[in-house]
């Protein structure tokens, strides 16, 4: 939906009066997101305790705000309705998960021209923004270090203070991650599964401690599908762009998004995408099917997060790894990222004069 299409009901009440709505988040294919404040959400101090505040923007005991998706039923044809209907049923069934974004109802008056879904409002954004805009998350750049250098180009033993920071950072997102797995494990134990799984598609509590999993629109129900190229090029296994080889029938749902999922852990790592898409046309894809170690020479990853991305990112989805076993396997992952120091010594294969070193900063 265009600009010039799109509603004008900013101020307009909906729900008998109950939601207000005050500014437009963003517009879709078939509709519009809205800010809305919720008029009877009236907490006293009592009640409040009981409230996550970590999901309100600027709480108050008075009032809190909601997201509104705002759908013209005049743009929609029957197909097109009937998706909309799986989308909300599917959300519906998933919505309790506390990494899930609520949806608190659906208003469809019989003779409205719109339809509104009321969601759980998450003031800070989406996870993309979070990462590329604001690097909430992953350390994209690194400061520039003065003397950090031998006289030969080595870089120094990795600085304490350096270190600390890798550290504090694979904290941070070990636990977004951790959350993201818990929401997408909750869909899949009960028959549904995402297929655009995509930071775009998380969003954020007003401190980005949390992320709550949205936009169902493409989910499905069917564990094997047929519905090929479904979701967001980047984050799709080659299995759901119709393979590697022979030409396949259908593709396995939950294998796809856990590979979504391993897109999503270097989104988190290196600010960036490992791939254009999963294909032989793809460069470094076809790089990767050759050297399945590709990836630790062109991101600043440790060799345990290669390790792991490789059980994601296997080219055959019956062995690809399980949710559970990617939470427990990233968990134990010593250091997600490389140093300055551990991506020289790769780029620069030791000579004889320089083993010692280069075995003393290994093992330190």
């Amino acid at each position: 939906m265009s600009a010039t299409q799109q509603p004008k009901l900013v101020g307009q009440r909906i729900g008998h009066g109950r939601y207000e709505l005050e500014s437009v988040l963003g517009l879709g294919a078939y509709g519009v997101v809205y800010r809305a404040f919720d008029l009877r959400h009236k907490q006293t101090s009592k009640k409040t305790a009981s409230v996550d505040l970590s999901r309100m923007p600027n709480w108050n005991d008075s009032n809190t705000y909601v997201a509104v998706k705002c759908l013209d039923k005049s743009q929609m044809d029957s197909r097109q309705r009937a998706f909309q209907h799986r989308e909300t049923l599917l959300h519906t069934m998933t919505s309790s998960h506390p990494n899930v974004v609520t949806l608190h109802e659906i208003i469809d008056d019989e003779d409205a021209p719109f339809i509104f879904i009321v969601m759980e409002y998450c003031p800070n954004g989406d996870l993309f923004s979070m990462i590329t805009e604001k690097q909430r998350y992953a350390v994209i750049r690194e400061p520039p270090l003065l003397n950090t250098k031998y006289d030969d180009g080595r870089p120094l033993p990795d600085d304490a203070q350096l270190l600390q920071k890798h550290a504090a950072m694979d904290m941070v997102i070990k636990e977004i991650f951790n959350q993201i797995l818990d929401a997408v494990e909750h869909c899949h134990s009960l028959g549904i599964y995402h297929r655009d799984l995509k930071p775009d598609n998380i969003l954020c509590s007003h401190d980005g401690a949390k992320v709550f999993l949205g936009d169902f629109g493409l989910a499905t129900g069917d564990r094997w599908s047929k519905d090929f190229g479904c979701g967001s090029t980047f984050y799709m296994g080659p299995e759901c762009q119709g393979g590697l080889g022979n030409r396949i029938s259908h593709y396995n749902t939950a294998a796809n998004d856990v590979w979504s999922l391993g897109v999503i852990l270097i989104n988190l790592i290196c600010g960036r995408n490992p791939w254009k898409q999963a294909t032989m046309k793809d460069e470094i894809f076809r790089e990767y099917v050759r050297d399945p170690d590709y990836l630790l020479k062109i991101l600043p990853i440790s060799p345990e997060t290669n390790a792991v991305l490789k059980r994601i990112f296997t080219l055959r989805p019956e062995l690809r790894c399980s949710i559970r076993d990617l939470r427990r396997w990233v968990h134990a992952i010593p250091r997600l990222r490389a140093t300055p120091l551990d991506i020289w010594l790769r780029q620069h294969p030791p000579k004889a004069s320089h083993v010692p070193y280069r075995i003393a900063c290994v093992q330190a």
